[in-house]
């Protein structure tokens, strides 16, 4: 199963590993849609702000090894529930992108950042933090199974802050900020 037998021609196009749609997208079924349609297509949605696709520079910072988290819900479910949100709520606006993966955290090294996706595999297996959002400056990540203690949030804020150093707040903030947060933000100039 290929893109264009998910979503016409007319609606996109191919740039390189990932098609876009044309328009912005409008509405939230056809995101929700797509992620009930990965395990068969392979092809991982994920919303690309009107800024563009790009993506930061490769991030070469590698997480300690993963560890399985015992309290978790359905982490591509829940991305699902995220994004149809987050383009119900029209800002900001958003196209579809979709990008085969074995798994959403690989979508950056299909674009080209291997580094990004190591990260990226370790949060997934720990956390379920899922992609959602991927940009030139951004991406949001949905978490079903957040840290819920102070001491294991510590750790996640310093993977944070080496992922993305221009974190606002102190370490001890970006801990308690990080406690049950359901939706990680990172952001890059």
């Amino acid at each position: 199963m290929t893109a264009m037998t998910i979503a016409p021609a007319a609606l996109g196009s191919w740039h390189g590993e990932i098609w876009l749609t044309d328009s912005v997208l409008s509405d939230p079924h056809a995101y929700l849609d797509r992620v009930a349609d990965y395990p068969r297509t392979r092809l991982w949605p994920v919303l690309v702000p009107s800024g563009g696709l790009g993506v930061p520079g490769d991030v070469t910072f590698a997480p300690e090894a993963a560890r399985r988290s015992v309290d978790r819900h359905d982490p591509q479910a829940e991305a699902g529930i995220a994004g149809a949100v987050m383009i119900a709520n029209k800002r900001p606006a958003y196209r579809l992108g979709l990008v085969e993966a074995n798994r959403p955290a690989d979508v950056p090294a299909r674009l080209g950042r291997p580094g990004m996706s190591s990260i990226l595999r370790s949060w997934e297996d720990r956390f379920g933090a899922t992609l959602v959002v991927l940009g030139a400056r951004e991406m949001m990540l949905s978490v079903s199974a957040p840290p819920t203690e102070l001491h294991h949030a510590l750790v996640v804020a310093n993977e944070h802050r080496s992922f993305c150093p221009r974190i606002p707040g102190t370490l001890p903030q970006l801990s308690r900020g990080l406690i049950r947060m359901r939706r990680w933000h990172f952001r890059w100039r």
